[in-house]
């Protein structure tokens, strides 16, 4: 439900003010049903590889939340992957495509 995702996100990011944790866990959920996908997997997803920054890059050019590499940014249809709602979306998009694909 959105007040414990909100709650988890926060505690894992605790730099996020509360509308910005609300704003990722209603996006999350949204997202996540929109496209089929558990929204739990697209949660861990995001605080393993980003720990819920929009900013974070690795040392090998990922970027946003998802952690998505420019070009399959692109290939998903995400023009700026550090817009929060952007990249989830493309995370969420690439997680329905390897689900789709390996089962």
């Amino acid at each position: 439900d959105l007040t414990t995702l909100t709650a988890f996100i926060r505690n894992y990011n605790r730099k996020l003010s509360p509308p910005q944790a609300a704003m990722m866990a209603e996006a999350i959920l949204g997202i996540s049903q929109n496209m089929g996908v558990d929204y739990r997997l697209v949660t861990g997803v995001v605080a393993v590889e980003s720990s819920f920054r929009s900013d974070a890059v690795s040392s090998s050019g990922a970027i946003g939340l998802g952690q998505l590499k420019p070009t399959t940014a692109t290939w998903l249809g995400v023009s700026n992957p550090f817009d929060p709602l952007e990249n989830l979306a493309g995370t969420t998009k690439y997680i329905r495509f390897l689900i789709d694909r390996y089962n």
